[in-house]
């Protein structure tokens, strides 16, 4: 299992969990309780990030962040 810190451009903090076999999947988000969430506005767990885990993790992959994990 591996676990990316992604940082949002309005500050945003989330955990983003990954397996890595037989492939690469996202297996999980969760929003650090830094900030209020951007989406609801609740200081407390919610679970708004989930509606964006497709484009978190595209994101991600775009960004060969995967491969540079690998290489590690």
């Amino acid at each position: 299992m591996y676990e990316f810190i992604v940082k949002m451009v309005d500050g945003t903090e989330c955990r983003v969990f990954y397996h890595r076999y037989p492939e690469w999947k996202l297996t999980n988000i969760s929003r650090l309780q830094k900030n209020p969430c951007p989406v609801c506005r609740k200081d407390f767990i919610c679970k708004c990030m989930d509606n964006f885990t497709a484009d978190i993790g595209n994101q991600i992959a775009e960004g060969k962040y995967l491969e540079k994990a690998e290489a590690n």
